[in-house]
Parts: C-alpha cells; structure tokens; sequence
C-alpha cells in the first residue's frame, strides 16, 4: 500500500497485500479480456473496471473513499499530459488514414514484400522504428481499426482496404 495511506489510523483491518495484488491482477485481466474479445471500447472498458474495484476495495473497507480519491488525484496527475498526447495522436492518425495519406506508401512497401510473411513483420518494425525517431508516443497501425501484429499476420485488412486484400 502507498505510504501515505498507510500512517493513518484504521478502525478496521486492511486487506492483505497479497489479496490485493489478486485483484489488481484481476483487475488486468478483466481489462484485457474485455478488449480482445471486443465487448467494449477501450475507454469504457478501463473506467469500468476501474470503477468496481474501487468500489470492492471501499465495500470491503481496504480503503475509504477519501483515500480513494487521492489516489484518483496522483494517478490522474501523473498521466494527463501523456493521455492528452495520445488523445490527438490517435485523433489524428485516424483521421489521416480515413483519408488515404498512408494508402500509397503501405501499397508500395507491402508491392515490394509480397505475401513474405517475414518481410511483412520485419516492414512492421522498420516503420514502427521510423515513427518513432520523433520521440512520439504513438504510431499509426497501417489498419485503422487492427493493430500493428494483425497487418504483419494479415496485411491490411480486407474490410478496411479491400485493395490489399489477397
């Protein structure tokens, strides 16, 4: 538990470290499961799940709602510059590939590897590598809606492009 919570006086006991440790895992995987099996968007799916932990955590009395609070206050002070980054870049990547500004340099490249899909996944990386020589948070996939790991599996998917689809 974070130090600061920890000096104050209780009139209950807390939870055990390693009960804790199992919901924070769960509280992971639970996220994670949501996502690939594509129940929710990622936003609804972090706050959420977020959102019945701590409302485990104060039920059962490891915390109180003022301790909770301050740790929304820490977490959301330390990651809010990064998460307005992201916010626009995938705003604007997004609106960049619906565009078609990505179409012609992934149909050249994927033209020069073919079906390979060891060229595929090494392009993968060169691209990857070259986008972030800007020291930018994020890149675009060259799928709107997959991730980097689906195009080198799958290059560029049929829905999305259906003139790279094989």
């Amino acid at each position: 538990m974070h130090p600061q919570y920890t000096k104050k006086e209780r009139k209950y006991k807390p939870m055990s470290d390693t009960i804790l440790a199992l919901l924070g895992f769960a509280t992971v995987i639970a996220v994670i499961v949501l996502l690939l099996r594509n129940v929710t968007v990622p936003a609804l799916a972090f706050v959420s799940v977020s959102t019945i932990t701590a409302a485990i955590l104060v039920a059962t009395g490891a915390f109180t709602l003022d301790e909770m609070a301050g740790f929304i206050k820490e977490g959301v002070k330390g990651v809010h510059g990064t998460a307005v980054l992201f916010i626009f870049s995938v705003l604007f990547f997004g609106v960049m590939t619906d565009a078609g500004m990505f179409d012609k340099i992934i149909g050249a490249l994927m033209k020069k590897v073919g079906n390979n899909v060891v060229g595929v996944a090494l392009m993968t990386c060169l691209i990857a590598i070259i986008g972030h020589l800007d020291g930018g948070g994020a890149s675009p996939p060259c799928c709107p809606s997959t991730s980097a790991c689906t195009c080198a599996v799958r290059p560029c998917c049929s829905s999305a492009s259906p003139q790279w689809a094989s």
